[in-house]
This record gives C-alpha cells, structure tokens and sequence, in this order.
C-alpha cells in the first residue's frame, strides 16, 4: 500500500510537472518579445515565435545551426557580447544590453536585451534566458525628435518675439533670448517655476485664472500681461498660448508666444496725455482760444440757438415760396431764386445756346 501510495505522488507530481511545463510553453510562445533558450555551452536550443519574426529565421533552421548566434549577431558586436554572456553565467547576474544584430534579409537593427542566468550555481553555467525587442523604429523616432527639437530651438533662439514652451503642470521647459529680454530672466532663472517672479504683482492674479482656464481645455484670447524687472523697470508683452495634445487628446504641453509691446504703450501712454491736456485747455463757452483765430466748438446752449434760428428761416423761406411770384424777400442765410437764375443763364451763355425760356433774373420758375 505504501508503494502504491508513493507511486501515486510520483504520478501527480509528474502530471503537475507536465502541465507546468505546458502553461510556461504556452507564456513563451504568445511572449511579444523574442525569446531564446540557450544551453551551459551556449547553444540555442529553443526560440519563440516573436525571434522567428524579428529575425528572419526559422526555430528549425536556427537549431540546427553550430553556431545561432553568429547567424544574428554581426562579428564586431561579439567581440564584446561572449565575454558578458561569459561572465553573466559564471555570477548569476543578469545583463541588459543595447547593441545591433542582423537579420536573414542582411539588414542591420538596434536591439535590447536582456539575458537571465538559468539554474546558476557559483562557477557553473546553468544555460540563459535571453530576451529581446526590436528598437529601431523607436531610435529612428527618437532621433526624428531630437532633430526636430534642434531645428525649434535654433528658429526659436533667432526669432524677435519670445516663445516659451510650458508643462501641463506649469513648468518652464524652454524659453529663447528675446523672453529673457522681454521678462528680465534669463533661461535658467525662468526654468520651472521661476518665470512667475518676472509677473507684474498686479498681473498674477489674472495670470493664475488664465491658467487654470488653459488647464481646462479653454481657448484664451492674447492678453496683455506687464513684466517687473529687478531696476524698478516694465515691459509689456502680448502673450498668446496654445495648447499641444497627444494622439489621445490630451494636453502634454503649452506652447506660447510674447510680443513686446512697450513701445505701443508708450506711445499709447503720450497720446493720452496730450488729449488729457488739450481738453483741460479747451473749455466751454469760450469761441476762441486767447491770441489765436481757431473757433471752438459751440456749447448747448449756443448749438441750440442756431438751431432754432435756421429752422426759423426756413419755415419763412417755405412759405414765401408757397405764396407765388408776388413773395419778396429771402432769408439771408439761404441763396435766393434769382441767384439759382443767373447760375444756368451764364452757363448756357457760355455754351453759345440761348437764354430764352430759360431761367431769368427777376423771372419765377417756369
């Protein structure tokens, strides 16, 4: 009974060995990294389907190489790559690396890997687990990045205007030369949080609504915003700021501009006072300025006498012309019909046509 006990754990152990090894096949067939079995003499004795992808080989074709790391890893690379591996086995301790391989094609690509001592016994191989992922197109992306960034900072650094790039958080990341002339800080003293102390005490309350409007998803018109330098000096600048997203829609960063303006308010600053001292000098009810011959405006009341006059008039002059050709008399302030009579008399003399009945002097309209 003992025996058949024992035979029955040997049996279960068994079974939950082979459906170990089933569940752990099954994790390293559907893993999206490639992944390789290598023995104590380091020899590949298994690989996955995301390896048979990333480089071209089949696992029967890579097993039954002498040698399947010469078919994926360039001479100069191993060079460096066996004493690692070497000395990863010997200590048990795992190494990460970055280096370029080959593919069946003859391609060169960037990948990391990551290699695990199996079973590791102090001096003794137990064989490694390696991992591994295609890079490429990450480093070329990044690469693009960098040079993109490199072409913003060198425009941003010639331009006249300050741009500034700004965390979702409100963290200065980037501010070029004409900011720092526009703000009184330079890049360094603005990086982070700094750029707030350049705020005029009196714009930072403002300032914080606006961003938190910004960090709403909000469009914000250009605001004029005034910068306290440390010698007791303002400068204006019109800041306009515009949001950057993910693919997701989300805001990573803002973006943003700053035009100095001073020169505008200052000029806007000199207008003011002119008309502010002009109007202290014109004052009502006076015709004319003392010493000159300029009339000054009417005031009310004498708008409204003259008006009253020439409504007067006209109402008479109305009425005469009602009356017929026997009404005599005008308005002085209005031409009178005999004036309107002579004007196309001597017009038409002048053509060489004839007067007659035409309008006359001293004739009513016919």
């Amino acid at each position: 009974s003992d025996q058949r006990a024992q035979e029955a754990a040997i049996r279960r152990l068994a079974d939950d060995r082979a459906g170990l090894v089933e569940r752990l096949q099954r994790q390293f067939s559907g893993m999206p990294f490639g992944c390789a079995v290598m023995d104590a003499r380091m020899r590949v004795i298994d690989v996955n389907p995301a390896f048979e992808r990333i480089f071209g080989w089949t696992r029967d074709e890579i097993l039954a190489a002498e040698d399947a790391l010469g078919l994926i890893v360039p001479p100069d690379v191993r060079r460096d790559l066996d004493p690692d591996l070497a000395d990863a086995a010997a200590t048990g301790s795992s190494v990460y690396r970055i280096n370029e391989n080959m593919t069946r094609d003859g391609r060169r690509i960037t990948c990391s890997w990551t290699n695990v001592p199996l079973n590791p016994r102090k001096g003794v191989s137990g064989g490694m687990f390696a991992m591994c992922e295609d890079i490429s197109e990450r480093l070329a992306t990044d690469r693009e990045l960098r040079e993109r960034e490199a072409r913003f900072r060198a425009l941003a650094d010639l331009a006249p205007v300050g741009v500034f790039r700004v965390m979702s958080d409100g963290r200065l990341i980037y501010s070029n030369p004409a900011l720092a002339r526009i703000s009184g800080l330079s890049a360094g003293a603005a990086a982070d949080y700094g750029w707030l102390a350049a705020l005029h005490p009196e714009d930072r309350a403002r300032a914080r609504d606006t961003w938190a409007l910004l960090q709403r998803g909000q469009a914000v018109p250009p605001e004029e915003t005034r910068y306290l330098h440390a010698d007791g000096s303002v400068k204006w600048g019109q800041v306009q700021t515009a949001p950057v997203m993910d693919e997701n829609g989300r805001v990573i960063e803002f973006v943003g501009t700053v035009t100095d303006i001073t020169p505008f308010k200052e000029i806007e600053r000199t207008l003011s006072e002119r008309i502010e001292a002009r109007t202290v000098e014109l004052r009502p009810g006076e015709d004319r300025l003392p010493g000159d011959h300029v009339a000054r405006a009417p005031d009310a009341a004498q708008l409204d006498r003259r008006l009253h006059l020439g409504a007067a008039g006209a109402a008479r002059w109305s009425a005469q012309r009602e009356a017929g050709p026997s009404a005599q008399g005008h308005p002085g302030f209005l031409p009178s019909p005999a004036g309107l009579d002579q004007r196309p008399a001597r017009h038409l003399a002048n053509r060489g046509e004839p007067a007659q009945g035409r309008l006359h002097p001293g004739r009513p309209d016919r």
